[in-house]
């Protein structure tokens, strides 16, 4: 029993069994980041962060610090803390988000104003409501309608070109490989048999696929594509080179 218990206590997640089935016994909140509050609490760790009793003074001096990167850049980011602003006021927050909670914990600089907001919805957004909630206490900038973007003709590629890309591509990065070909007049990219996704271009040399992937060829000195490099939502510029 002591060691169930032992178990329990400092486990991310336990698992019991439930007839046929396996239930989680703790929430996917305390599972994660395993710090359940008040908004009470929060505000009394933000005073005491802002008078210097975190750890040391210096500790919370370092939380409020903007980090800076080794060519001397700073960051808008400190000790687990932002330092920028919200709609053009001063602030240190911190945000944060798991299993359809939302919250927000901010200081006002100019305004010495703490807010801290949990919310039980996922489609919350804190942020906003800190807004609406010290508007008039923060000296917010005022809110300005975005300017709608210029349309802009979509880019018109040359089919007489196509024939150029044509080809498999390999990338010993990813370790594998894109075949171009062209069907019904159309370029396709196809990373294995079932998987073709048909290419607009959307500039010399650029196309676009489905799935947010960006293909982007370079030219040699003859004027003819060499390289292929793809990019999508978590890398960038994954090279291809010509093998056929």
């Amino acid at each position: 029993k002591k060691i169930a218990e032992s178990i329990h206590e400092r486990a991310a997640q336990v698992w019991t069994a439930d007839g046929p089935r396996w239930k989680a016994d703790e929430p996917e909140t305390k599972q994660l980041i395993r710090l359940l509050t008040t908004v009470g609490d929060l505000l009394t760790w933000t005073r005491a962060l802002h008078d210097g009793r975190i750890g040391r003074p210096d500790v919370s001096a370092a939380m409020k610090t903007p980090g800076t990167f080794n060519d001397g850049t700073t960051m808008p980011y400190g000790g687990g803390l932002f330092i920028g602003e919200i709609r053009g006021a001063d602030a240190i927050f911190q945000g944060g988000a798991t299993a359809g909670y939302r919250s927000v914990l901010a200081t006002f600089l100019d305004s010495d104003v703490s807010v801290a907001i949990l919310c039980n919805r996922a489609d919350a957004n804190p942020v906003q409501l800190a807004e609406a909630l010290l508007d008039g206490t923060v000296a917010f900038a005022e809110r300005t309608p975005p300017t709608p973007p210029t349309p802009t003709p979509p880019y018109r590629a040359d089919p007489a070109g196509f024939g150029a890309y044509v080809g498999t591509w390999y990338s010993a990065e990813a370790a594998g490989t894109i075949t171009i070909a062209i069907r019904g007049g159309a370029l396709t990219a196809a990373r294995r048999p079932g998987q073709t996704g048909l290419l607009r271009a959307t500039g010399p040399d650029t196309f676009a696929a489905p799935g947010g992937v960006t293909l982007r060829f370079d030219r040699d000195s003859d004027d003819r594509p060499v390289r292929l490099y793809v990019s999508v939502s978590r890398a960038k510029d994954v090279r291809f080179d010509r093998i056929d």
